[in-house]
């Protein structure tokens, strides 16, 4: 329904440009960085880490945020929207966990984090990574050491993402914000557009999604083919590319 409003925004300015006799001279550009999904459940990662043993507060109550973490006693926190982090010694301030237990606790969190279970039996979880897995580069050792791919229809608090939490690990999302795209990449829905049109894309391919350049009449079936391939990728490359975005 979104999608189709947005379109009939275009249809508008393309209404203007052509008013202004502009319209053969411009190139409209559609651009989207992500895609975009609602969240009915917001997910306290520091909730469930103290439900699980892996932080303890020094306190307890039912909300909490770093300033009551037992830090001795914590082997893992979560802050930012889908990371989790190992109390690391060496690494962290008040580290706890030795580099050599580091990846058997990653999995055993990892295998738990799978397990969690929302509203209904709903699995909350539909992904996770690694630090290795998601990130390469000199200063990967410092990032995240999971992170997290939400299943649809949950995303971690904002309390989360300061390091919070409340009293539940699943709240039901009451708030203004009520989407966006932090969940398990995969599972973010998308429109796929192409690229057309554009003078300094002289063969135009797949790579040059996820921008629309409109400057002509859509067919009668308002779709618009997508671009041919350069020949420089088979049909199977494409495709699998395709599937790793998510589109199909």
């Amino acid at each position: 329904e979104w999608y189709v409003k947005m379109d009939g925004i275009v249809g508008r300015v393309q209404a203007r440009l052509a008013q202004k006799k502009m319209l053969d001279s411009t190139k409209l550009l559609v651009v989207s960085d992500h895609g975009f999904t609602d969240f009915e459940h917001k997910a306290h990662l520091n909730r469930w880490l103290v439900d699980h043993g892996y932080m303890t507060a020094k306190e307890a109550t039912p909300t909490g945020s770093f300033s009551n973490v037992d830090w001795s006693q914590t082997e893992a926190y979560a802050i930012g929207l889908n990371s989790v982090y190992v109390n690391l010694s060496g690494r962290e301030g008040k580290g706890r966990v030795a580099p050599g237990e580091k990846d058997a606790l990653v999995q055993k969190m990892c295998d738990e984090l799978l397990q969690w279970q929302g509203p209904n039996g709903r699995s909350v979880v539909n992904q996770v990574w690694t630090q290795k897995e998601a990130f390469d580069g000199p200063l990967t050792e410092y990032g995240p050491d999971i992170m997290v791919g939400f299943a649809p229809g949950f995303r971690a608090s904002s309390q989360t993402g300061l390091g919070g939490w409340e009293a539940d690990a699943i709240e039901l999302n009451r708030d203004h914000w009520g989407a966006d795209h932090c969940i398990d990449p995969n599972a973010v829905p998308g429109v796929l557009f192409s690229s057309f049109g554009l003078n300094n894309f002289p063969a135009p391919s797949y790579r040059d999604m996820p921008a629309i350049a409109i400057d002509s009449e859509p067919d009668a079936t308002g779709s618009t083919p997508p671009p041919t391939s350069s020949g420089q990728e088979s049909e199977e490359v494409i495709e699998e590319r395709l599937k790793s975005l998510g589109y199909l």
